[in-house]
């Protein structure tokens, strides 16, 4: 008996074995929508070995839902159907009937080809079988995983229609590629030999959706979408550059990728060491992840290039992607420069931290991160109107609460501007000041449980936006912390500069949306024309890593949608402005592990800004939320922040004349000598610091002191304009301007 039963299960093997030497390995190219292109490799797929027919050129049609079962209300597709699928692949769930009969049946209907949906999540793919007694069929057939079908039984529902086919080979794509250099020989086209120029926003748009990419670190950009008529053009990054010529347009009636290089021209030669800082939270006892985005956006290299960072006391780092020193006052130094220390023209970088947030800070207290990138020189056109004026607001608790506006500027202000005290958000002083170069005013006010705020008009011929602003708040920190005082704008010094503040949390959303300012009171206000700045943050709670997250974002029809600018991000991503105004953000690969794996590197985060429509009328409501998609699951729609436009809601406290007298910090002899004499007017100096800076904003000099009276020595300071501040127990109390000859 066992040599008939050998030979049978020979006969068998070997018809099994034949099957299986059938060619049966294709492409599953998801063409449209847009949002929706994809390519799926044969590894990506289950195949019919055996009994599915071969690929040899595209199957290509319309993607449609097969009927659903009147008992499962699935569409399986187990019973005959007289819906017609002439020309189109149909999509089907696994489950009740084989594989063969739920082909045949679409077979029936005239469908060219049909793609199984595995009805287990996290199951993937598999070969699949023929069945017993099955129907033979002459059309192709590949499994895909639940994950991606889910995906397209979404879109479907959602109206879009679904082209895609089966193909030998993967779908090319319709799309540009190239490169954006500076123009060096006035040509205003792309040499190869030019200088590349990174961070760089390349545009593309057949007038209703226009997509966005950024060049990288050498130059290059690329971007993909679908036919049509397109227009592709580099947009400058600051006044100081302009766009050689014309954008290009191109007509895809086939998917093709085609080349467009640009040529950017300076309009100025400066460096311009720009940084924007962020971060999702300050979570209290745990690590937290802190971004700090810089690039030189000016014409010329940028010499001894460095960020510098100043972090609340109750945040430390962990570890940095980049190395540092800590300067006196506790800030952290990072050079971002070559090994000669320059910063070449459009080059970019990212330095990421991992910090931790002592379990001493209060739930709710507000901690603030500033960046600054130097040489922090602004970029003007020779054309400037400006004086040199620069206004900048600062402040401290100490014995009593403190607020300055400095002119740290070259030139004295043109023109007087006004400026306005908040005590607990009510409108408690104003006022109107114009200071000379190197000047401060002072304003003094008791500690009384009350947060304080100083805002000021900018100098009015200052090229940069920038609107002066410092807030005092938890001094002393108690357990009801101020975060109220985050309802208003944070300060705008211009691309050098950038702040971020936030109130420490325990408990958290891991996927939602903030902004900067929040708004007053229960309305959000906000006045007309004022920017907003929104947060959205996104976490992968799931059990296995996230490969692609995508982020949907319906403006407000009170937006103008071309003042978008993108800001700090964890991650970097492709973004795309949709029909309807809707902003896609696109994080392809970004392999972000979930939150059991390894919870700091679960979470994701990009910042971006918006202005409103011109003068939008009082009262508008603008609310905005956005949709996270993690790979192809359902999305996470995050909370709705709203702002109300309005005007005047300030309520106004009279002042009671509060008693301060401003430090006096006095250099003897002056113009500097080699030894001077410094004189400091304060009470219990303890630890004092005096920091001496050049016209470029580097410090040059620091000198500690622990009396009222000290000798400061300039011997070896070359001839020109410095500025001096004076910090005591690490708080800024005074500054102004000296000369050395």
């Amino acid at each position: 008996m066992k040599k008939p039963l050998l030979l049978l299960l020979l006969c068998c093997q070997s018809a099994f074995l034949t099957a299986q030497q059938t060619d049966i390995s294709f492409y599953f190219n998801v063409l449209s929508p847009d949002y929706a292109y994809g390519v799926y490799a044969p590894d990506d797929l289950g195949f019919a070995l055996g009994w599915s027919v071969p690929v040899t050129e595209p199957v290509q049609g319309e993607l449609v839902l097969a009927p659903l079962d009147a008992e499962t209300d699935t569409p399986i597709f187990c019973t005959a159907s007289d819906e017609s699928n002439a020309g189109k692949l149909v999509l089907v769930e696994r489950g009740t009937c084989t594989f063969a009969q739920k082909v045949w049946q679409a077979q029936q209907t005239g469908a060219i080809g049909v793609v199984i949906m595995n009805n287990f999540a996290g199951q993937g793919v598999f070969q699949m079988a023929f069945g017993q007694d099955s129907p033979d069929s002459d059309i192709p057939v590949a499994m895909v995983s639940f994950e991606l079908g889910t995906q397209l039984q979404n879109i479907l529902a959602a109206g879009d229609e679904i082209i895609a086919e089966f193909s030998p080979e993967a779908a090319p794509y319709s799309g540009f590629n190239g490169y954006v250099s500076r123009d060096e020989n006035n040509d205003c086209l792309y040499n190869a030999d030019e200088i590349r120029l990174g961070g760089r926003q390349v545009t593309a748009t057949n007038g209703a959706v226009t997509y966005t990419a950024f060049t990288d670190e050498e130059g290059y950009y690329e971007m993909r979408f679908g036919l049509g008529t397109y227009t592709v053009d580099v947009i400058p990054n600051s006044d100081i550059w302009t766009t050689c010529g014309d954008g290009q347009t191109f007509t895809f009636t086939e998917f093709a990728s085609e080349t467009a290089d640009f040529a950017v021209e300076p309009l100025a030669d400066c460096a311009q060491v720009s940084v924007e800082i962020s971060t999702p939270f300050w979570r209290r006892c745990f690590p937290n992840t802190v971004t700090i985005a810089y690039c030189n956006e000016g014409t010329i290299p940028a010499e001894d290039a460095y960020v510098e960072l100043t972090l609340p006391d109750l945040v430390s780092i962990l570890t940095a992607s980049l190395p540092y020193t800590v300067n006196d006052l506790g800030q952290y130094i990072f050079p971002v420069g070559d090994d000669t220390g320059a910063l070449g023209v459009g080059q970019c970088g990212t330095i990421t931290l991992l910090t931790e947030t002592s379990c001493d800070a209060v739930l709710n207290q507000v901690l603030c991160a500033k960046a600054v990138g130097y040489p922090d020189i602004p970029c003007v056109l020779p054309t400037s109107d400006w004086t040199g004026a620069s206004v900048t607001a600062e402040g401290n608790c100490g014995d009593q609460i403190v607020l300055a506006l400095s002119n740290n500027g070259t030139g004295d202000m043109s023109a007087p501007a006004d400026y306005r005290i908040l005590r607990d958000g009510e409108i408690y002083d104003t006022g109107t000041f114009q200071l000379t170069a190197g000047a401060s005013e002072t304003f003094g006010y008791p500690i009384d449980g009350a947060w304080y705020r100083i805002e000021a008009d900018a100098e009015v011929t200052q090229p940069f936006v920038t609107a002066p602003s410092y807030t005092v708040f938890d001094c002393p920190v108690t357990d009801e912390p101020q975060t109220a005082a985050l309802d208003f704008t944070l300060a705008d010094y211009g691309a050098s500069h950038d702040l971020w503040c936030g109130p420490v949390i325990g408990a958290y959303d891991p996927n939602d949306k903030n902004a900067n300012p929040r708004g007053y009171g229960d309305a959000h206000f906000i006045e007309q024309n004022t920017d907003i700045e929104y947060l959205i943050r996104f976490q992968n709670t799931g059990n296995d890593t996230a490969f692609r997250v995508v982020i949907l974002d319906t403006l407000s029809e009170h937006f103008d949608v071309n003042s978008l600018r993108l800001k700090a991000r964890s991650h970097d991503y492709v973004m795309s402005i949709l029909e309807g105004n809707i902003l896609q953000f696109t994080f392809d690969k970004i392999n972000l592990v979930d939150s059991f794996t390894n919870e700091p590197a679960s979470h994701g985060y990009f910042n971006f800004v918006l202005s409103q429509n011109e003068d939008v009328p009082l009262g508008t409501v603008i609310e905005n939320s956005a949709a996270i998609y993690f790979d192809f699951n359902e999305p996470v729609i995050t909370n709705t922040f709203f702002h109300t436009v309005g005007k005047d809601f300030l309520p106004t406290t009279a002042v009671d004349n509060p008693t301060f007298e401003p430090l006096e910090i006095t250099f003897a002899p002056h113009p500097l000598t080699e030894e001077t004499r410094v004189s400091v007017a304060a009470e219990n100096i303890g630890s004092g610091l005096l920091e001496l800076t050049d016209a470029h904003g580097s410090v040059v000099l620091t000198q500690d002191f622990t009396e009222n009276e000290f000798v400061f020595s300039a011997k070896g300071l070359a001839s020109g304009v410095y500025f001096y501040r004076v910090f005591l127990e690490g708080k800024f109390l005074g500054s102004g301007k000296v000369v050395r000859f």
